[in-house]
């Protein structure tokens, strides 16, 4: 790729990210069914125009934005989880690092159609399995109990971390939901 596609390429991908974040900005204030085309345009700072030759539609819009903070928390996740010196440290990166972002928007639940709501979850798969893959290694080392079972405790899990998103969401205090839910998993995993 010659320097001007590059200079293109970004200017492209900070554009969808500018739309993609005033996008997500008005679904957390308003709800998706309020949201409309048009106001993603005015809040975003371009033309409804351009904003179409990027997006059909604002699930799309908000399925794309969803895609790269998930991108981007995932790669961070995964390099403070391999840094970790145990289960138990990492079980706790994990789970201050999904719920640190005081700005991350929460995507499932939004309005969203059934199939694009699939679409993020399975987006979330791979920071899901990473949280399986911490509860079977802590297992393995004598960090949790092992009567765990980490497909159906890491399922319990992730919906608490989502719980603790929508509180987040709606104005509550990220630091003290992430010690909260941070407290109840290490409570429940840990060996006696």
């Amino acid at each position: 790729m010659n320097t001007w596609q590059s200079q293109l390429a970004d200017a492209r991908s900070g554009l969808r990210h500018v739309i993609g974040e005033a996008a997500l900005q008005l679904v957390a204030e308003r709800g998706m069914p309020n949201v409309s085309m048009s106001a993603v345009a005015e809040a975003a700072g371009v033309s409804r125009q351009t904003l179409y030759n990027h997006y059909p539609d604002l699930e799309s819009i908000v399925l794309d934005a969803a895609r790269s903070q998930i991108t981007q928390a995932r790669s961070f996740i995964s390099a403070a989880i391999e840094a970790a010196p145990d289960a138990a440290a990492a079980l706790e990166v994990f789970v201050r690092g999904t719920l640190a972002d005081p700005n991350g928007r929460v995507v499932t639940g939004s309005g969203m159609s059934p199939d694009r709501e699939v679409e993020v979850l399975e987006l979330l798969e791979p920071i899901h399995q990473d949280l399986r893959t911490i509860l079977v290694r802590g297992v393995e080392d004598g960090s949790f109990r092992s009567d765990l079972i980490p497909e159906d405790v890491s399922e319990v899990m992730f919906h608490m971390i989502g719980a603790g998103r929508r509180l987040i969401a709606m104005g509550r205090d990220p630091a003290r939901i992430a010690e909260a839910v941070a407290s109840l998993m290490q409570r429940s995993v840990a060996a006696s």
